[in-house]
């Protein structure tokens, strides 16, 4: 009887022991993972200030911006993807089993995610011909706004009433950019008949003038 107690308590410390192991090796994960997030921020900005210190004009100074952005969203898909796979090994899950099975999901899911693969695919080809920056005033099916973010996945643009429009890229044919290296204002002036036409227009000449 005491011969079994002891085994039993043997594979009691056994398994506290290798459960202790792998709670540790899952924080180890997590605090890598999170330190690496960390440092690629603090790197990705320090690399966005050197740049944009070199350049004065809003178009290089937005595309950095734009750069940025996305570079981080990336570099932390990638981290935590690595750290996911981990995570499942570490817990005893087969990958490989996993992966198989993803296969073949991804092969029935495939064609439900056409419209997000094209997405995708549309925002890398947008962002690597320079189409829009961010704080770009563009018109993209019929909006108008200012570009507030620019992933590969959608376009946020606020308008002028301030309402937010999110634009998948997949659904972006064609864009007006309004400011795109420099930018014309037409402005409709209205005169009284009973005002002198040279005094008027000359008065509201002078007002534009000085506001700039």
């Amino acid at each position: 009887m005491s011969n079994v107690i002891d085994e039993f308590e043997l594979q009691a410390l056994s398994v506290s022991s290798s459960l202790l192991e792998d709670a540790v090796r899952i924080v180890l994960v997590v605090f890598l993972a999170s330190l690496a997030a960390a440092l690629l921020s603090r790197l990705m900005r320090r690399i966005e200030q050197k740049m944009t210190s070199k350049r004065s004009d809003p178009d290089s100074v937005g595309r950095v911006a734009t750069a940025y952005r996305n570079g981080l969203i990336f570099g932390r898909i990638v981290i935590w993807s690595v750290a996911g796979v981990t995570l499942l090994s570490i817990m005893g899950l087969s990958i490989a089993h996993l992966l198989t099975a993803a296969g073949v999901a991804g092969i029935a899911a495939g064609f439900a995610a056409q419209s997000l693969v094209k997405d995708y695919f549309s925002g890398f080809i947008i962002l690597l011909e320079g189409q829009l920056r961010v704080d770009d005033i563009v018109e993209i099916g019929g909006h108008i706004g200012v570009v507030e973010e620019i992933t590969l996945r959608s376009v946020r643009l606020r308008d002028y009433y301030g309402k937010v429009i999110f634009m998948p890229c997949g659904n972006i044919t064609n864009v007006v950019n309004k400011t795109m290296e420099y930018s014309r204002s037409v402005i409709d002036v209205g005169i009284a008949y009973r005002e002198k036409d040279r005094r008027g227009v000359g008065h509201y000449a002078q007002r534009c003038l000085a506001d700039g």
